[in-house]
């Protein structure tokens, strides 16, 4: 990790997909040290995020609309 400030515009990053899920890293956990990702998560209206599920260590952020938990 250099400790340097960068930006990541909406969209950029390396997308891949996941069983339907958009996915883009915008900051990989090997770029940290493995300390923390950045993963941005574009949903279509109506679209399911996946099953039930828990993290300890993950954080949600809604950028635009909402979202049902």
């Amino acid at each position: 990790m250099t400790g340097e400030a960068r930006s990541v515009a909406p969209g950029a990053g390396e997308s891949v997909a996941l069983g339907g899920l958009g996915v883009v890293n915008k900051v990989a956990g090997a770029e940290t040290g493995g300390a923390f990702a950045i993963v941005e998560h574009p949903l279509a209206p109506g679209a399911l995020a996946g099953p039930p599920h828990t993290h300890e260590d993950e954080i949600t952020l809604v950028l635009a609309g909402e979202i049902g938990i």
